[in-house]
């Protein structure tokens, strides 16, 4: 034990001893108090009561083993900061670095520890400099991008283009960046002033694999250069794959400075990930800036969610929006768009836009102005779509077009369908490894038809011996990929046990091209509910813009979706909706007056033009077999089916539409007959000839197929519109299975695109109505979409590559007419030819 009087004592030698260890102990050891304890107790309580530090020297050992002149020299030594401890060791030998520290630290001498050692920073300053070195060996040497020449023709063409792209992926399972380039292209044939990255510019899940997989064992001061190494080499690669695309020379304000065309980019927190100092984000809207400081000449980053873009020459807006929150996926193509939608104008105090384009979502929907606010499309995916969401179905681009049409701006939107090239990628796999013969030509044919093989799926396949097929696949097998165009190397997933193509060829090396053959056209003019007898509907605005509409854009079919008449159901009569006292007979005649009217107008001005151009080219009158052909291309090929409004009657026992085919033929052989004996032509059978160009498919099997191969399919669905834009339109092009879907009854409308393995890409088009306002939906809180909806088709071998929309929305009706209007009165207002 330790009393008072002994821990007293201890202190009072230590205080004579005047801080000297070996003084110190000698007193203790002489003290009899301390008789019973060791010197090392003793030694450890003084250091427990502050007054003894282990392993220093007393100064009496000190100054007796030196002299004065080595003190000073000493001291001088310890002092200088560029003087190392080994020189100090060897000017003095017999003592110790601990020793020298504590006689400098007596004397108030503060030693720069750094001298001669390798400290913490210098070891990481030294790792720093090394991994910048490693890094700057890894730095790849990228080629300038492609630059696309606009020509002053396209650049030219009325109104304004722009391209819409979303979701390359950069470096994701599903990036492809041949077809990033093939957007840019078909950006530079449209004529598009400027481009629009909306999201998805890098793949946030690759980055994010990426980066954890570099910076996992490395220390923190070496992260910062990783990251800042891998940014940079993306931002290089993006910046050498996407193209520019110039200006035509004559647009230049400095003739010796070429000009660019911009591209926007418009970066998703989702998609892309936002920057951020933790190493576990995306970064990808670093990389777009970067990107964007590589070129400055023609690529701008706009803000990260949403932004509007200035549409130069037609005065409008686009409101570009991609996700910014996470969602649940839905199995409708319109109902991710449309929550963005709503939570943008939710938060914006922004005007709205002329349209919205809704990125990276992979759908390509479009839904013009009326029940919703604005007109919206989304954009579809420019990679290949990997692990996707049900919503997720669509590979291309979106071109929208705003031109000056009929005293407005017309919008026009062409959605550009990629799949079917990507589908067959492998099939662009054309070399192969110099010197193969025949058995290697058959092995990796069955590679690009049936993908990665095993050995024994290969002997199976060629039905060739195992022990063949193993030695002849050596020979194909290579270590890395190739960098030729047409062979990406083979090589053999020991895990798996197979052999494939080389993964990053397809991402890297591969170029797509859409079908060189000049592309088959189908155009339609779809309508619905024309209700003829309403009071509500749009006569004018039938009559006068149809007619326009079928000869501006060349709409070689004029698809009706049924409901020509109001029919006489539901009191309509009673309630004021039917004009005068019209019978079911009555407005079937003026439907037929109505659909007559606009086809024969259209007909007499394509003959007028197509037989001027005729005589102008072949200097002579045609003959009967030509002046039919003429006739046959100017008039309109009238498709339609059944509504629930027409076959209200048949409760009384009468078939629908009887009366109204029996007139429509009747108007048509006489008026055409007319036009031309008058236009100086052969005449020719005109039952048969109006016969061949209406056409009613069975109700049981409503298809119409078409010149190119194509198939339409028709329905007129009894049952309500629902809440979700797409779901009817989906549901159609499930059931009716055909490449082209229409449909009716709804008096909402939108446009869907679907990819299917067996079809290709697939269109539903749901036509809305020629009526302005209905009571019963009124009281239903319900809106309408107004007009017909334009489709043009461009299709190779029965697979579809783009569709043209535009809808035509603007009513002239502006009030319904009243019930006692005098129909006669009306038919003369709006010359129709009479049945």
């Amino acid at each position: 034990m330790w009393s008072k009087e002994l821990r007293s004592a201890l202190k009072k030698h230590w205080e004579t001893a005047k801080q000297d260890k070996d003084k110190f102990r000698l007193l203790v050891e002489a003290d009899p108090l301390f008789k019973g304890k060791s010197w090392s107790a003793c030694r450890q309580m003084a250091e427990r009561l502050k007054m003894y530090k282990r392993g220093k020297l007393s100064r009496r050992y000190l100054f007796s083993q030196l002299t004065e002149q080595q003190r000073a020299k000493l001291k001088e030594l310890l002092a200088g900061s560029e003087v190392p401890w080994a020189e100090i060791l060897k000017e003095f030998p017999s003592f110790t670095k601990g020793q020298l520290r504590n006689f400098a630290s007596n004397y108030g001498i503060k030693i720069q520890k750094e001298v001669g050692k390798t400290t913490k920073e210098d070891k990481k300053r030294k790792s720093l400099e090394q991994l910048k070195a490693q890094l700057e060996k890894q730095q790849r040497s990228w080629p300038d991008p492609e630059v696309i020449q606009m020509t002053e023709e396209v650049w030219d063409y009325p109104g304004v283009r722009r391209g819409y792209i979303s979701r390359v992926d950069y470096k994701g399972p599903g990036y492809r960046s041949g077809i990033a380039i093939l957007d840019l292209h078909k950006a530079a044939e449209q004529g598009c002033r400027f481009n629009v990255l909306d999201g998805g510019l890098v793949s946030k899940p690759y980055v994010r694999y990426e980066l954890s997989k570099r910076l996992r064992g490395c220390g923190s001061n070496l992260k910062d250069a990783i990251v800042e190494h891998f940014i940079d080499e993306a931002a290089k690669e993006l910046a050498s794959v996407l193209p520019k695309i110039q200006k035509p020379k004559s647009i230049w304000r400095d003739p010796q400075k070429p000009e660019y065309t911009r591209l926007y980019i418009i970066p998703s927190p989702i998609y892309d990930g936002p920057f951020s100092q933790e190493y576990n984000c995306a970064y990808g809207e670093e990389i777009a800036r970067r990107l964007a400081e590589l070129r400055r000449e023609d690529i701008r980053l706009y803000n990260s969610g949403n932004d509007r873009v200035e549409v130069k020459g037609v005065n409008e807006i686009d409101g570009v929006i991609n996700p910014s929150r996470n969602r649940i996926p839905g199995r409708y193509y319109s109902q991710a768009a449309e929550k963005e939608i709503e939570d943008q104008v939710g938060q914006s105090d922004d005007d709205f836009p002329s349209q919205r384009l809704v990125g990276c979502f992979a759908a390509s929907v479009l839904k013009p102005n009326g029940e919703k606010m604005t007109p919206y499309a989304t954009i579809p995916a420019s990679s290949r779509l990997v692990a996707t969401t049900v919503g997720e179905n669509q590979e291309g681009m979106l071109i929208v077009e705003s031109r000056p049409w009929d005293e407005q701006i017309l919008k026009l939107f062409s959605f550009w369908n990629f799949k079917d090239i990507i589908h067959r990628e492998r099939q662009l796999v054309t070399g192969i490894k110099d010197g193969a013969s025949q058995i290697h030509r058959d092995i990796v044919e069955m590679i690009k038809l049936k993908k990665a093989r095993t050995v024994g799926l290969l002997a199976d396949d060629l039905n060739i011996n195992r022990e063949v097929i193993e030695e002849a696949i050596k020979f194909l097998e290579e270590k890395k990929g190739s960098s030729r165009k047409t062979w990406p190397g083979l090589h053999y997933d020991p895990t798996s046990q197979r052999y494939d193509f080389y993964f990053d060829w397809f991402q890297e090396r591969l170029r797509y091209a859409l079908p060189t053959e000049k592309f088959v056209l189908d155009s339609f003019l779809f309508f619905g509910c024309l209700h003829a007898g309403y009071t509500t509907t749009d006569y004018e605005h039938f009559v006068t813009k149809y007619p326009k509409i079928l000869f501006d854009f060349d709409i070689r079919n004029l698809v009706g979706l049924g409901d020509f008449i109001a029919g006489l159901a539901h009191q309509l009569m009673h309630r004021g909706e039917i004009i005068g006292a019209m019978n079911n007979t009555d407005m079937e005649i003026f439907a037929a007056e109505l659909i007559a009217t606009v086809m024969l107008e259209t007909f007499k001005m394509r003959l007028e033009r197509d037989l001027a151009i005729w005589v102008k080219e072949k200097g002579r009158t045609p003959n009967v077999g030509e002046a039919m052909e003429i006739c046959r291309r100017a008039l309109a090929k009238f498709v339609y089916i059944i509504g629930n409004h027409d076959d209200w009657q048949m409760r009384d026992g009468n078939t629908p539409l009887i009366t109204f085919r029996d007139k429509l033929g009747q108007i048509l052989v006489r008026e055409i007959e007319k036009s031309v004996v008058a236009a100086g032509l052969p005449i020719f059978d005109f039952r048969k000839f109006v016969d061949e160009k209406l056409f009613i498919p069975p109700e049981q099997r409503p298809i119409y197929l078409l010149p190119s191969g194509l198939e339409l399919g028709m329905r007129h669905p009894g049952m309500a519109r629902a809440e979700t834009t797409s779901l009817r339109a989906q549901k159609a092009l499930d059931t009716l299975g055909t490449q082209i879907v229409a449909i009716a009854n709804f008096h909402v409308t939108c446009v869907v695109h679907k990819w299917r393995p067996d079809l290709g890409q697939c269109v539903a088009v749901q036509a809305p109505t020629q009526v302005i306002h209905t009571p019963f939906e009124g009281s239903k809180l319900k809106k309408l979409d107004f007009g017909p909806m334009y489709l043009k088709v461009y299709s190779h071998e029965k697979r579809i590559y783009r569709t043209d929309l535009a809808y035509f929305n603007k009513p002239i009706l502006q009030v319904p007419l009243v019930k006692w209007t005098d129909v006669d009165a009306l038919k003369t207002r709006f010359k129709l030819y009479r049945a």
